[in-house]
């Protein structure tokens, strides 16, 4: 019989780009860094029924949230309002801090329950089994289960990118034409001119924000 694995404290940095014959092993920059005990972060999953299930998600509409500060650090996604979850801008401090000091494995923080692997795994089993429980094991489809699985989102965001699409048909098709005949007219008032100019900004932003909101959406 094999001999076990020495505990965790016994575990040494490595460093794999360091050659043992050249004595350059004194202090090495470790390649990989022991956390300690595997740590279940996730809360278990329990399936929803009817539109509670996505009171978490919808409260990213809320146009501002303050953030729990006494909380372990974790990604600022789940607690981001509307405008800083379209606009990324949680992300921020994260990029600041990387920019100004640099970034270890310490200063990585954790993932939001809802988006760890212990999680989703459990949400994937639940469906899984709910499928051979329906279908019997020769008919279930893995494939319908996967599109169960991100169906709500999936829809959702090609809801919004259709958005984009059509902001965008309607700012070059139209708005731009108008903006154009404005110019070539000497007799058109200059408040047509501003109103144009308005609306192809309006256009404009509001094509980037679905844009950005289907790739924030499709990200999770």
């Amino acid at each position: 019989m094999a001999d076990p694995l020495p505990p965790a404290s016994q575990w040494d940095d490595v460093d794999l780009d360091s050659n043992p014959d050249e004595g350059g092993c004194e202090d090495p920059e470790p390649a990989y860094r022991y956390h300690g005990e595997y740590r279940r972060a996730a809360p278990p999953y329990v399936a929803g029924r009817g539109f509670i299930r996505y009171s978490s998600a919808l409260q990213h509409l809320i146009p501002v949230r303050p953030r729990n500060k006494k909380k372990r650090e974790t990604l600022g996604v789940d607690e981001a309002g509307l405008f800083s979850f379209i606009t990324f801008s949680w992300l921020s401090k994260y990029m600041t801090r990387a920019y100004k000091k640099g970034t270890s494995m310490d200063d990585i923080p954790e993932v939001p329950p809802s988006d760890s692997c212990d999680y989703n795994a459990q949400r994937l089993e639940v469906m899984w089994q709910k499928e051979m429980a329906e279908k019997g094991p020769k008919a279930a489809s893995l494939k319908r289960v996967v599109w169960r699985f991100v169906r709500t989102r999936a829809l959702l965001s090609i809801c919004v990118l259709s958005l984009n699409i059509i902001t965008s048909f309607i700012s070059v098709a139209f708005i731009m034409r108008w903006l154009l005949e404005f110019a070539e007219s000497p007799d058109a008032p200059a408040s047509d001119g501003i109103k144009w100019a308005c609306c192809l900004g309006v256009a404009e932003l509001l094509r980037v924000v679905f844009y950005a909101g289907a790739w924030s959406i499709s990200s999770r």
